[in-house]
């Protein structure tokens, strides 16, 4: 992407301009940032990094653009001479210096530099998540103290409410202040009158979004046609039912062109909504007539039903506690607002609020300043910031200043941090020149709107994929709202390399189970199973720079889901299929076990007499202890009746008692770390409980054992940053942590070729080879929730006490509530259709999505509206097919089963389990190995035979090692391997095939063998194959001692039937075939009777002997006898 498309160019290049660049997924953002940054550099000489503003969303981002820039300056300076080459070396000198940052850093430089105009002490600093939170709670108690005591207006909320509720809320408005204030900018009034006034505003909307839905429901056009066009017998009731349907529909259809919805049009919609349907009228000859009526009323009655018909009583009881709970959020952040000044510090809001004040003050010499020096302001992501941030940047722009926006609309996803999709849309009407609700009068220069809509990123067909869905799911219909993402298609970059199907949608069926866990594990192994199917089969994954491709590893793929509580049942499948794989994100570092077990050493080496948290480290792996020995600790007599466990730990210790010997180690370790923790830092206490007690390699060797070690060296990380404090008080700063759901990722892996498992919010701005969507029939309807505020509509409080089961469940809803509802519900569903959006057009080569055939009922969730566009209406649900999406972009569609596992197979694919009563060990491995892995060679079993004397005259044990090693490293895709390949295999038998004439007659010898089997049945049956299993290990107890045993193949054919193969390179005369079988049938009667015994299998023999071609079985009665 070296060179700039005409999009990017112009967006580039503008300099003169007010840019909002619109930049589709994988359009090359970060690339266009860069570069206009570097050209407003080139384009006036007398500027330098100081005199430009760079915003960035997260640290991340921001390190990240440091690096791309400093990497352009000095390839500028390399490119340059003189004084222009110094002057890009002064920029490689200035970039660490420069204004590249979050909206948060920029904010604190700004007060830092500005305190007076600010209104805060200069050596302010940023409140820690901790001493917030503890603020938070001492605030809101306060606040609710007061409101106790006072008996007032604020006291009415707590006689409906529960405390813990509005506490709730209080720390729900105190951690979106910012957010909060614009409500009540934008609410003013909240008398009874002005929020009447505000219902019936909204409920105009309301009526408009009801018609609107009505009239694009698929089945509605086609429904009053045949109404329309189909009279029935005149002076019959059906034929009066009829004419009134028809009347009120068409009455419904004109109103949907009307800008707003008057008294007159509604009541068509509320006419039809409560006419009575057409029953059994007219009877069987008038069935398709009745059916059609009963669409247009279905339609109506779906739209219909949530929209109040006016305000009602409880409207007004709920009117008056809004002002209440209004009153009591501004008394909790005044309180907040006071204890903050009096540890002089402020937290994240604040930085922003403070910094717009000092801004924005009459005469601000801070504005002034910025207004005179900087000539650039760039911010990156623009659709995840607010209104306040965005007026914020905006303010800085002097006369010479140009602003430039870059961001995605159809990338809006966190609204729940405060993001508001809405502001991007605002500015991009504003920049446009549209009717918009911000003022950018102060804004000299031109203004533009560039979209970058070409995708570098993905294969074409996922490209058009993406643009038939969101085409129609992001269509705004006749009801566009401003927080909604308009939809641009976007135009692929790459070429068609290799034919074959991008996306695929695994059908499948989970009604065999009702459980919820049951129903996730199912899907989970099926997903499991895809992946294993697809490393097997070494799909192509092409190289970035689109010069060639190579096979699939574990490392390719990318497993996004919508919530963290999905991440359990995939990391159990992914372990116990030997999948290797690290999960970003999910479960908290703070919630791991090995974390409690380190916490709970180190509060009992604070305090002695703290016996829980010495039980809870004995029996861990720290030490071990069963639950055997402590039981008779505590309740051997003469102990006391409330024992302090430390004190009978010594006793016992000190006193040799046999069967303790344990508990002596543990105190010899306990009294060690007692000493060291009065000597050392907490950093190297906690060093030296892991050397002491080896729980690293204890971890180390548990599931997941890998992350697990991490974990503990990442809380020595933790506890190096926190060297002041007591062992005591840092287990208590976790806990405090914990309780205040303070973020903390567990310690990062390396993840190279592993499955990586993330959220959907997680992966924003990632990309990966293969993106696996799961667990898409997930409800995404926000949770239910009291209060509701947003700048949009205001504040509604549900005051419904009622826990009635009628089927109108919103019949003692305040009607304003139930408005609101509608919009947030409406934005909720917008923002998860944006999620969506993001996660498919994550994958470059391929995506796979999971749909449960049993879940598609859903309205709101992912299969629902993936449904009619991925699964024909005519698949009849159980064959493959692929069809066209659009442009020619082909989706593969197939029922997917979980394939039936060998009884052998068992928790773990690397367990060896000995099995008494046969005295034989059996280790399956199912994964099948990867093309480009390392070769690993294993020694002969004592069974093997060798070629005969008329063979090549190599050493009989390379050639046939080598024929193994082709068969196992080079036919998991069943394509002929190029030369190369062959001289790779040959060159890793070692020393002995290292000198060039046995490379090459090993390669010729190769070539011969693999054209024959490609001729063989062989081939057939593994291309034909259900499984195919390479090597299947296992080791039997004979009189000689343990045996190594290895069948070359095991095969499960489409029918379901098991086949057994074993290679041979022996050379003789085909008409001695039999004779030559005979002399391997005790070592495949051997194999046949141990797969028997160890899987209940019966499998059908065969010899596959390479220099013939021929795959030779084996008679059922020689095997049998």
């Amino acid at each position: 992407m070296s060179q700039l498309t005409e999009q990017q160019r112009e967006a580039v290049y503008s300099i003169d301009k007010n840019v909002l660049v619109s930049a589709g997924a994988g359009s090359g953002k970060t690339h266009v940032l860069v570069e206009r940054y570097i050209e407003v550099l080139r384009s006036n000489p007398e500027l330098t990094v100081a005199d430009i503003v760079a915003v960035t969303f997260t640290k991340k981002a921001a390190s990240e653009m440091r690096t791309r820039l400093k990497a352009r300056f000095q390839a500028l300076k390399d490119e340059s001479q003189g004084e222009e080459s110094q002057r890009w070396l002064l920029c490689v000198a200035d970039i660490d210096g420069a204004r590249i940052g979050t909206i948060h850093s920029l904010c604190d430089s700004i007060l830092k530099s500005f305190p007076v105009e600010g209104g805060v002490d200069p050596k302010f600093e940023v409140l820690d998540d901790i001493e917030r939170a503890e603020l938070c709670e001492d605030s809101i108690s306060e606040a609710l103290r007061d409101a106790i005591s006072n008996r007032g207006v604020e006291h009415d909320l707590l006689d409906l409410f529960s405390i813990d509720e509005v506490k709730g809320w209080l720390l729900d408005i105190l951690n979106s202040s910012l957010q909060f204030g614009e409500v009540i900018d934008k609410m003013g009034d909240t008398s009874d009158e002005a929020m009447k006034e505000r219902f019936e505003k909204l409920l105009l909307w309301a009526r408009k979004r009801a018609i609107c839905q009505i009239v694009s429901d698929p089945l509605w056009s086609v429904a009053l046609a045949h109404v329309l066009e189909n009279p029935w017998k005149p002076g019959t009731d059906l034929e009066d039912i009829r004419q009134a349907y028809a009347a009120l529909a068409e009455g419904i259809d004109r109103a949907s062109l009307l800008e707003t919805v008057t008294e007159e049009s509604w009541s068509y919609v509320y006419g039809l909504f409560e006419h009575p349907s057409p029953g059994n009228k007219g009877g069987k000859e008038a069935m398709d007539l009745r059916h059609k009526m009963k669409d247009l009323k279905m339609a109506v009655d779906k739209a219909v039903k949530k929209v109040p018909s006016g305000l009602k009583e409880s409207d007004t009881e709920a009117f008056h506690l809004i002002r209440a709970f209004v009153s009591m959020a501004k008394r909790t952040i005044e309180i907040y607002e006071r204890k903050k000044k009096i540890v002089h510090k402020l937290d994240y809001d604040d930085l922003i609020r403070y910094t717009f004040d000092a801004l924005n003050q009459p005469g601000s010499p801070a504005r002034q300043h910025f207004n005179d020096s900087l000539r650039a302001i760039l911010v990156d992501e623009f659709q995840d910031t607010n209104a306040t941030q965005a007026r914020l940047v905006a303010s800085l722009a002097g006369e010479k200043t140009r602003l430039f926006l870059i961001g995605d609309d159809k990338q809006s996803i966190y609204k729940f941090q405060g993001a508001d999709v809405s502001n991007f849309n605002e500015w991009k009407n504003a920049l446009n020149g549209a009717p918009s609700n911000v003022c950018i009068d102060f804004l000299q220069g031109e203004k533009n709107v560039i979209p970058l809509n070409k995708s570098f990123r993905s294969h074409p067909d996922l490209v058009h994929g993406v643009n038939a869905i969101f085409a129609d799911l992001l269509d705004p219909g006749a009801d566009p709202q401003i927080y909604r993402a308009s939809f641009e298609s976007l135009n692929p970059h790459r070429e068609r390399i290799v034919d074959t199907e991008r996306t695929e949608v695994l059908y499948f069926d989970s009604s065999i189970t009702e459980n919820v866990e049951q129903k996730k594990a199912f899907e989970t192994e099926l997903i499991c199973q895809w992946i294993e199917e697809k490393v097997r089969l070494q799909i192509p994954i092409q190289l970035k720079d689109g010069s060639a491709s190579r096979p699939a590893r574990f490392g390719d793929f990318a497993i996004l889901v919508q919530k963290n509580d999905h991440f359990a049942s995939l990391e159990e499948s992914l372990t116990r299929h030997a999948i290797p794989f690290v999960t970003l994100g999910g479960k908290s570092f703070l919630m791991r076990q090995e974390v409690f077990d380190i916490e709970n050493l180190l509060r009992f080496l604070d305090n002695e007499f703290d016996s829980h948290s010495l039980l809870g480290a004995l029996r861990s792996p720290l030490f071990s202890i069963t639950d055997d020995i402590i039981h008779q600790l505590v309740t051997d007599e003469g102990n006391p009746r409330n024992p302090n466990i430390w004190e009978l730990l010594c006793r016992v210790s000190d006193q040799k008692k046999p069967g303790f010997e344990v508990c002596r180690q543990a105190v010899a370790h306990l009294r060690k770390l007692k000493e060291s923790a009065q000597l050392r830092t907490l950093g190297e206490l906690i060093r030296e409980i892991l050397t002491l007690t080896d729980y690293d390699t204890v971890l180390l060797s548990s599931k997941n054992g890998r992350q697990r070690s991490r974990n503990v060296w990442k809380l020595v990380q933790l506890a190096t940053a926190n060297e002041s404090l007591s062992p005591g008080d840092f287990a208590r700063r976790l806990s405090l942590m914990r309780e205040h759901r303070v973020k903390q990722a567990d310690a990062p892996l390396q993840t190279d070729d592993v499955v990586k498992l993330m959220t959907i919010h997680a992966s924003k701005g990632l990309e990966f080879p293969v993106v696996i969507l799961p667990f898409l029939s997930s409800k995404i309807d926000p949770r239910y929730k009291k209060l509701l505020f947003h700048k949009q509509y205001g504040i509604a409080l549900n005051t419904d006490r009622s826990v009635s089961a009628s089927k109108d469940k919103d019949q003692n809803t305040p009607s304003w509530f139930q408005l609101v509802k509608l919009v947030d519900t409406d934005m909720e569903a917008e923002e998860k259709k944006r999620l969506l959006y993001v996660a498919m057009t994550r994958p470059r080569d391929y995506l796979a999505l999971f749909i449960d055939s049993n879940q598609t009922s859903r309205f709101n969730s992912f299969s629902a509206w993936l449904y009619d566009h991925l699964v024909p209406a005519d698949y009849a649900g159980d064959e493959r097919i692929t069809f066209d999406l659009s442009d020619g972009s082909k989706v593969a569609l197939r029922r997917y089963e979980p394939v039936p596992k060998l009884p052998a197979e068992v928790e773990s694919l690397s367990l060896i389990e000995e099995l008494d009563e046969a005295k034989k060990v059996l280790k399956l491995d199912l994964i099948e190995p990867i093309l480009d892995s390392e070769a690993t060679l294993r020694a002969p079993t004592s069974r093997r035979i060798t070629p005969g004397k008329h063979g090549v005259q190599l050493d009989a044990r390379l050639v046939g090692t080598y024929f193994h090693s082709l068969m196992e490293h080079m036919l998991v895709r069943l394509e002929k391997p190029q030369r190369w390949l062959f001289e790779e295999v040959a060159l890793s038998q070692g020393d002995w095939a290292s000198h060039p004439d046995v490379v090459e007659h090993l390669v010729r010898q190769g070539e011969r063998w693999i054209d024959k089997f490609y001729d063989s049945d062989l081939f057939l049956l593994m291309k034909n194959a259900r499984r195919r299993l390479h090597e299947i290990p296992y080791f039997s107890y004979v009189d000689e001692g343990l045996e190594d045993k290895r069948p070359d193949l095991l095969i499960e054919d489409k029918d379901g039937e098991w086949h057994l193969v074993d290679y041979k390179i022996d050379s003789f005369p085909i008409a001695n075939l039999d004779a030559q079988a005979a002399e391997h049938l005790p070592q495949m009667l051997g194999y046949v009777r141990d797969l028997r015994s160890i899987t209940g299998i019966n499998c059908t023999a065969h010899l596959f002997f390479a220099n013939h071609g021929l795959l030779h079985k084996l008679k059922a009665e020689v095997l049998s006898t």
